[in-house]
């Protein structure tokens, strides 16, 4: 037995099969024969549909998956006019034939022409006798709201790459597109451009208990949903020209341009969800496109952040429990640190920069001075800001995340939103203590998210029974090392490990 994955060319196979160009049969469905007791149109209609699965079964080809993950691809080339509707349409008419019968698990590889051309020719004749077309594509909206961007985007001269593995740009193309997008920022100026994002979560109600939203939204039928604004990838790049002085003479037009250019780039990595079902599995033969939606989705879209409401408490647990380890932080005690992050994390705006300076934060455990060089410490100057960072596939030169201060001028300093300093604070206090070469790190910094956790169950009202403990099951030989249990609770027939 052997099971094939579609590759990037079995798009242009599926769409070359000769079938296609068979003309659609309109001969009458059979009558009932002589004799027979009862016949009925749908029960011969359900006769041919399950020849198809005879048609493509096999024990050695490709995975019964595969032809369900083509389905997206070939609704955008419908889209976009290199496929025809009715291609996607019997498509998904085989899907669901499939569908039906789970011990179908190989049909036939798309080199077989001979078979998917007796399928092909089935389903036209299904469909041509069925009083309702469920594959239609309008119900399609996500894919066609897809394709349709790409369709803006070749007409922008920019060429639209197209298989199996779904829709995509050339490096050179998406580098002209990402160029043109920091373009128009930098016209419009990033400060400006930052503000009007947060704006923008702030009147269109995306923002929960401070926390800037992101999830996942799917269309229903018949209220097809634009694809999303990568409103992280702008906002990265605008911090790349927070100084560059507005030059746009029309900024309400220029940056909604802006946002619909973006949209139209961040529909080509296509990595939203089609569906409530997305993302449930990751098979082989969606593998390409599931790695894809993990890693680039963040990127255009994830704010990296903690829940505002929280987050003051949660770093300073974090230092607490660290420093009980016998932790030495580099640069200032426990309690400076403390001092500084929680008001820095008071003082910021949940959907807002803030503008502050050290004196700001100096009091009875921290003095100015003492702010100012810990304020040195979290400070990422404006010019090296996400230097490099141009397109969503450079994560790696995207640092603003990991500090919380960018310094703005000698004396002032930005800080981002709430939850995005609260996390960019705890990263770089980290980093500092990585860098200051902290004995046994990793190992105190798991004993202190432990005991983090028991402290957050114990904020329920209910202590865990356990937390920190060791012990060996029956049997366990002496020589091995006992078990370790972190954090748990127990009921009367269960424990959980938290």
């Amino acid at each position: 037995m052997t099971i094939s994955q579609l590759d990037a060319k079995s798009l242009d196979r599926y769409l070359g099969l000769s079938g296609w160009k068979e003309p659609v049969s309109t001969e009458p469905l059979p009558g009932p024969s002589p004799g027979d007791a009862a016949w009925s149109r749908n029960a011969e209609i359900d006769r041919i549909r399950a020849s198809v699965r005879t048609i493509l079964a096999r024990s050695s080809g490709l995975s019964v998956e595969a032809p369900f993950f083509l389905r997206r691809p070939t609704c955008i080339a419908a889209v976009l006019e290199r496929a025809s509707a009715e291609q996607y349409a019997v498509l998904c008419e085989i899907c669901d034939i499939l569908q039906g019968d789970r011990d179908i698990k190989i049909v036939a590889g798309f080199e077989d022409e001979a078979a998917w051309d007796e399928a092909i020719a089935a389903i036209h004749r299904v469909r041509h006798f069925s009083d309702y077309d469920h594959h239609t594509l309008d119900h399609a909206s996500r894919p066609r709201a897809v394709g349709e961007a790409c369709r803006r985007l070749e007409k922008r001269g920019f060429d639209i790459v197209l298989t199996a593995h779904g829709v995509g740009v050339d490096a050179t193309n998406l580098t002209a597109i990402c160029g043109d997008i920091e373009r128009r920022i930098r016209q419009l100026g990033g400060r400006s451009v930052i503000d009007a994002i947060l704006k923008w979560f702030e009147t269109n109600k995306r923002v929960y208990q401070g926390s800037l939203l992101y999830g996942r939204t799917v269309s229903q039928i018949p209220q097809p949903r634009e694809p999303s604004i990568p409103w992280h990838f702008l906002y990265n790049i605008a911090w790349k020209h927070f100084d560059a002085a507005p030059a746009s003479k029309s900024p309400v037009r220029d940056i909604a341009e802006l946002a619909e250019l973006a949209r139209d780039m961040a529909a080509v990595f296509d990595v939203e969800a089609y569906s409530t079902f997305d993302g449930m599995n990751l098979g082989a033969s969606n593998f390409h496109q599931g790695i894809s939606d993990r890693v680039v989705y963040d990127e255009l879209f994830a704010f990296q952040q903690w829940q505002p409401t929280v987050a003051g408490g949660v770093f300073s647990s974090w230092l607490r429990h660290l420093a009980a380890t016998g932790c030495v932080f580099p640069q200032a005690t426990r309690e400076e640190w403390d001092a500084l992050g929680s008001s820095l994390i008071a003082k910021s705006q949940s959907t807002a920069l803030t503008i502050t300076h050290p004196a700001e934060h100096a009091g009875a455990v921290l003095t100015s001075d003492r702010a100012t060089r810990l304020f040195d410490a979290l400070t990422i100057p404006l010019d090296r800001l996400n230097k490099g960072y141009a397109t969503p596939v450079d994560t790696a030169k995207r640092n603003s995340p990991y500090f919380p201060l960018y310094r703005i001028s000698p004396d002032l300093y930005a800080v981002p939103p709430r939850g995005i300093a609260a996390r960019a604070l705890f990263e770089r206090v980290y980093t500092l203590l990585r860098e200051a070469k902290i004995p046994d790190l990793e190992n105190r910094m798991g004993t202190a998210l432990e005991h983090m956790t028991a402290e957050a169950v114990e904020l329920t009202g209910h202590p865990p029974p356990y937390v920190g403990l060791q012990y060996r099951p029956a049997g366990q030989r002496k020589g091995d090392a006992p078990l370790q249990i972190d954090v748990a609770d127990e009921c009367d027939e269960r424990i959980f490990f938290i």
